[in-house]
């Protein structure tokens, strides 16, 4: 696809987890998370179990900026992986 920088570095974990999936894979996990975690007034369908911690709110806000970078996709693949913000204690490291 045709993806920014920000888009395609905020989205794909740290070594070894990169190998697990394609870079759709994590982009469309993104998006969905951004979905439920970057409206920091209400963080109701966020799973981060973080997502109260200012620090996090800090980090979060450039992570959801990168990741607003990403095209719009076509209906969502529909991954499971969906429904987990796994990713987030990757942040930062």
């Amino acid at each position: 696809g045709n993806y920014t920088y920000e888009c395609v570095d905020s989205s794909i974990p740290p070594y070894p987890l990169c190998l697990l999936h394609s870079v759709e894979y994590f982009i469309e996990s993104a998006i969905a998370s951004s979905d439920r975690c970057c409206d920091f007034s209400d963080l109701s369908e966020c799973k981060c179990p973080i997502k109260e911690s200012w620090w996090w709110k800090m980090k979060m806000g450039s992570w959801c900026e990168d990741i607003a970078s990403c095209p719009a996709t076509e209906g969502g693949g529909g991954y499971s992986a969906m429904e987990t913000e796994v990713w987030t204690k990757f942040i930062g490291k």
